[in-house]
């Protein structure tokens, strides 16, 4: 049962995508430098659901499909050493330029859940189509089929930014 004066709901949705890159590494005074395209795709769905709670303005979110199709150039640069302990360490950078060739519609449309018709749209932001996308990470290849990577990244648009860590470690026998 819901709390008094909260709306629960359970939400889903499903999000599908692809992508294809090219590109060409190169060595550069010891560094793997890698200029690269990238054209990537995805579909969006959410399903609609309703709202459930004691408020008296529980909303019934319309269900929709959306694509989105980026296009993005850049470059990579990564410098792999070899160590004693650790094995192969690959420190790496990447900045590319993002264009949003398809955006999302940014809009959810809604009733209140015992209404019978009168819905109502709102409006989200439409970010930039332009985009800073930043990346750096380690890579480790460690003795005993071990594998660490370490990473950050970001992208930036005017109004809007998107952060991520990642981690991920590997073992291969």
């Amino acid at each position: 049962m819901a709390s008094p004066g909260f709306a629960t709901s359970d939400f889903g949705g499903t999000e599908l995508s692809a992508a294809v890159e090219g590109g060409r590494t190169s060595d550069v005074h010891g560094f793997d430098v890698r200029p690269a395209a990238e054209l990537s795709w995805t579909r969006f769905v959410q399903d609609s659901y309703t709202e459930n709670g004691a408020t008296g303005a529980e909303l019934a979110v319309s269900g929709k499909a959306e694509n989105a199709l980026t296009a993005t150039l850049g470059v990579a640069a990564s410098a792999p050493f070899r160590t004693e302990t650790l094995g192969t360490v690959t420190p790496s950078l990447e900045v590319r330029w993002g264009y949003d060739l398809v955006q999302p519609d940014a809009t959810i449309t809604s009733r209140f859940a015992g209404a019978t018709g009168g819905s109502f749209t709102v409006e989200g932001n439409e970010p930039s189509r332009n985009a800073v996308i930043l990346a750096a990470g380690v890579s480790a290849e460690l003795p005993m089929g071990l594998a660490l990577n370490l990473g950050a990244a970001a992208e930036l648009r005017d109004g809007q930014q998107a952060y991520a860590l990642l981690g991920r470690i590997r073992y291969q026998w």
